[in-house]
């Protein structure tokens, strides 16, 4: 987003044969964006990347023990990507009506509880890569044309939630484990879909979910960061639900 887009990172992860690295922000890159922060407000709210998942909230609570500038609030996401930013724009929203942080932290606590993310992906080479999933079952699957479909569960971890044969299927298999996982007679619900390179997949996810939810249900679409396109790799998608029910 700096000095290439998202998009163009999409093809160049599609081109090479080089895959790329990823490391977390540093506590100085951390603190400079607290600082940026605090220009604008009395305290500054993080919500930040899983700490199952990435270092990025150990060092943001590293940063915040020795930040003069305002006092900081830690909010551990438990999740990443478009329910990461679902969980943002919670917090944002609490923060217009006046909450106080530690009431907010409280509250996207409990959302991220009943909430998740399910993805599937179209190549295993990324997460054979990342070590979370064995070569040989990596192999068994490509033979047999198996598509995994994974979640982050709400403790954090990447776990497996179904798997299916094609992506036809695949999609089939995610589409309903959203609906196992959203409580019957829910009120309050928002989605966000994210894709590494896969744009035509927005538009029909958006009008099933219009289509189960209603057309006034909120969805938030974006293509997926860069470092979660290298841990995934090209053709992978998901969807987050947000279940904000008391």
């Amino acid at each position: 987003g700096i000095d290439i887009a998202t998009e163009e990172f999409h093809k160049k992860l599609e081109d090479d044969s080089e895959l790329p690295t990823t490391s977390q922000p540093s506590r100085a890159d951390i603190t400079k964006t607290y600082a940026r922060a605090a220009e604008e407000g009395e305290a500054v709210l993080a919500v930040l990347a899983a700490s199952t998942l990435s270092g990025t909230f150990a060092a943001g609570e590293a940063a915040a023990s020795g930040f003069q500038g305002a006092n900081i609030y830690m909010a551990d996401s438990l999740s990443a990507s478009v329910l990461q930013g679902l969980l943002v724009v919670k917090a944002c929203e609490l923060a217009e009506l006046g909450w106080q942080p530690e009431e907010i932290v409280r509250e996207i606590t409990r959302v991220r509880t009943q909430s998740g993310i399910l993805f599937t992906v179209q190549t295993l080479r990324r997460l054979v890569a990342s070590g979370r999933l064995g070569s040989g079952q990596a192999f068994l699957a490509r033979l047999l044309g198996i598509k995994p479909v994974l979640e982050i569960d709400k403790h954090g971890h990447v776990t497996s939630a179904g798997k299916a044969v094609g992506v036809t299927r695949a999609r089939s298999q995610l589409m309903k484990l959203v609906d196992e996982r959203i409580p019957d007679g829910t009120e309050r619900m928002r989605f966000g879909i994210f894709h590494v390179g896969m744009p035509e997949i927005v538009q029909p996810i958006t009008d099933e979910l219009r289509g189960r939810y209603g057309n006034r249900v909120e969805i938030l679409a974006a293509p997926a960061t860069p470092v979660i396109a290298t841990h995934l790799g090209i053709g992978a998608w998901g969807v987050a639900y947000l279940v904000e029910d008391e």
